[in-house]
């Protein structure tokens, strides 16, 4: 069995960050080198900093933005696109009326916000609220292509919470790949890195529920990711390689707002928090950043939708009720592992 260290820990982007790197591995430096990844993203995508890129130009609703803006707004645009507006960003508004702003903080209770705040309007209607209105002609940018300019329509605060916690990773992947000398995009599922003998046993991950998990893992079998019922042991196991965990989940961000209770996973179509039968959902994806898409995505659609939903769409997602019932996808079937995971399974 392969040998590892923990990867030292910290606090970003309101989650703390963690993971496994080989033993022979320095750690220190590649606590460093994700710690930068995640500093950057949250300076530009966070929506609890006043002077944030994102929070100007949510302000302004127009401009030319840095590379990692218009990655995280394009995607999240995308996002709202493929799952018919399911996953929506424009959720801002409805989750600060909850009280789930700066000032919350989660512990070992629940939060209470003492009463609820008037609940803020949600944009309504179809029509695409972001567009790559302009492109911004004689600047040079790398590849030769010139920076695009955005245009939201109307100006709205907008949540990339989701978003830039997957970029981070899927960033901060990369970073770790560079440090451990092993080659980009290295891993294959269920097997081990390319490389040399330090792809062995890879990395992984781990950013309060959003995993990347690189490599043939301690067991060479791959790493092996509990998912979490209500009840608050594991209601399914998995194992992977090469490839992004990523878990929406009710019991992570939950509070009590004027007397009941609340959490972040917001439905677009009600502004409401979503109570559709879920407590968790979890995506195995070859992306960080569009597994937690759809997990979001999921859940919001609920038990008696979101696993026809994700059939059509080919996810490997595992879908818990609110009872500890776990419905799994044929694509997700590959991925579990021991007698945690016999919950029921999807159509």
């Amino acid at each position: 069995m392969a040998a590892v260290s923990g990867l030292p820990p910290f606090v970003a982007m309101t989650t703390s960050v963690g993971g496994w790197i080989p033993a022979e591995a320095a750690p220190e430096p590649c606590g460093r080198a994700v710690r930068r990844v995640f500093a950057r993203v949250e300076r530009r995508l966070t929506r609890f900093r006043p002077g944030s890129e994102l929070n100007r130009f949510c302000v302004s609703g127009a401009g030319f933005g840095s590379p990692l803006l218009f990655r995280a707004l394009t995607t999240a645009s995308r996002a709202w696109l493929r799952s018919g507006g399911l996953f929506d960003p424009r959720i801002r508004r409805a989750l600060e009326a909850l009280g789930y702003d700066g000032r919350l903080r989660f512990g070992a209770a629940p939060p209470r916000v003492p009463r609820r705040r008037p609940a803020g309007r949600f944009p309504a209607g179809r029509s695409p609220w972001l567009a790559v209105a302009w492109t911004r002609a004689g600047v040079p940018a790398p590849g030769g292509r010139r920076p695009h300019g955005l245009r939201l329509t109307p100006p709205v605060p907008l949540d990339l919470g989701g978003i830039g916690k997957g970029l981070a990773v899927r960033y901060g992947a990369a970073a770790l790949r560079r440090r451990l000398g092993l080659p980009p995009r290295a891993g294959a599922r269920f097997g081990c890195c390319r490389g040399d003998a330090r792809a062995v046993p890879g990395f992984l991950l781990d950013a309060g529920g959003d995993i990347w998990a690189e490599g043939a893992g301690p067991g060479a079998g791959g790493w092996t990711v509990d998912v979490q019922g209500p009840g608050g042991g594991p209601a399914a196991r998995l194992r992977v390689a090469g490839a992004a965990v990523c878990t929406s989940s009710r019991g992570r961000r939950a509070w009590t707002a004027g007397g009941r209770p609340a959490h972040h996973l917001i439905d677009p179509r009600t502004g409401r928090p979503a109570d559709a039968g879920l407590w968790a959902v979890t995506v195995v994806g070859r992306d960080p950043a569009w597994a937690e898409v759809w997990s979001k995505a999921l859940f919001v659609a609920g038990a008696a939708a979101a696993p026809a939903l994700a059939e059509r769409r080919g996810l490997a997602a595992l879908m818990v009720d609110a009872e500890g019932a776990v419905a799994v996808t044929r694509a997700a079937r590959p991925f579990l592992d021991g007698p945690a995971a016999a919950g029921g399974d999807g159509p």
